[in-house]
């Protein structure tokens, strides 16, 4: 399991942190972009770049705890979706299965994208509200933690349920 979940990490976030890049460099180039979105495409630029070198370092099989913190805050980022009249909110790489809440009408809908996205903003018109979870960033951030930071206690929890044999 942990091989194919350092192959599916290290895919998402090299190919949604590079999709990104590459995206988002060319508003980079347009002529009527202000300071603060010039400032928030380099932040998020960043973003999606420590996404990628994390990707490419969790491929070549780094294995440093830290690394995989880095690999879990990046998924934690993830996992709100948020608009509502004063703020939008939604990060992601490579692959989302979101499930929104659309309260004005009691509605709801399961999406499924690959590709990136990033958004954040502070709206200044109102906004049908909408509220969601990538639900793949969150049992990716799940699996991240018991199978690479505390795999110790999961395995010891395991243990602790098994009867001992003499």
């Amino acid at each position: 399991m942990e091989k194919w979940l350092r192959r599916y990490l290290g895919a998402t976030l090299v190919g949604g942190g590079m999709i990104a890049i590459v995206i988002s460099g060319g508003y980079l180039f347009y002529p009527d972009v202000d300071t603060v979105s010039y400032a928030l495409l380099v932040a998020a630029m960043a973003l999606f770049a420590w996404s990628f070198i994390a990707g490419i370092l969790i491929l070549e099989g780094g294995t440093s705890r830290n690394l995989y913190y880095q690999a879990l805050a990046l998924q934690l980022l993830q996992i709100p979706i948020i608009f509502i009249s004063e703020l939008s909110y939604q990060f992601a790489t490579g692959f989302r299965l979101e499930f929104m809440l659309f309260p004005e009408d009691s509605s709801f809908k399961f999406t499924f994208n690959l590709g990136s996205i990033s958004t954040l903003s502070i709206n200044e018109e109102p906004l049908t509200p909408i509220w969601g979870v990538n639900v793949a960033a969150l049992i990716t951030s799940v699996l991240i933690w018991k199978c690479f930071i505390n795999p110790k206690q999961a395995s010891n929890s395991e243990t602790q349920e098994s009867p001992v044999q003499k």
